[in-house]
């Protein structure tokens, strides 16, 4: 018997993809969960592709993946709002998570989450808007990528944090 294939298109294109964003965050990422190649790889091992070598995945600690998934719970929010209001940030189930308050003062530090006016009827109050897509915060996670400084310092500061 020849070489295992993938047992249909999903199994190739997931390989594919794994293959091209190895290390770096997944802009398909769900709703509490975060990219970890290792596995992904091994998924994708038991349907028979091809996964190659495994590559250097960051290891997080329990902390680290609790505070990654607590962003990418956040970011997800985000997806479809462009400016969210204090009112409404408060609704989120992820603001009333005790390690909340961090992530927003690591966001707001790093000019990631920046507080705007924005002209509308109703009553006026400040609205909140990420400074950057949700995807391009999420691929801050590969702090080899330097194209946007303020992201990588975030997640620097984010992984290496002890409080």
């Amino acid at each position: 018997m020849g070489p295992q294939r993938p047992h249909s298109k999903v199994g190739e294109a997931l390989a594919q993809r794994a293959a091209q964003d190895e290390g770096r965050a997944c802009s398909a990422c769900v709703l509490g969960e975060y990219f970890e190649p290792e596995s992904i790889r091994a998924i994708l091992a038991k349907l028979g592709a091809d996964v190659g070598a495994p590559a250097d995945a960051p290891k997080y600690t329990a902390v680290q993946k609790e505070r990654i998934d607590l962003l990418a719970r956040f970011l997800h929010k985000m997806e479809r709002r462009f400016y969210v209001s204090e009112s409404d940030l408060a609704k989120f189930s992820t603001t009333r998570v005790p390690k909340w308050p961090r992530l927003r003062q690591l966001l707001e530090k790093h000019d990631l989450l920046t507080t705007q006016s924005v002209r509308r009827a109703g009553p006026h109050e400040p609205l909140l808007r990420l400074s950057h897509p949700p995807r391009m915060i999420r691929a801050g996670e590969d702090t080899r990528d330097q194209s946007r400084p303020e992201v990588t310092a975030f997640w620097r500061e984010l992984l290496s944090s002890t409080r």
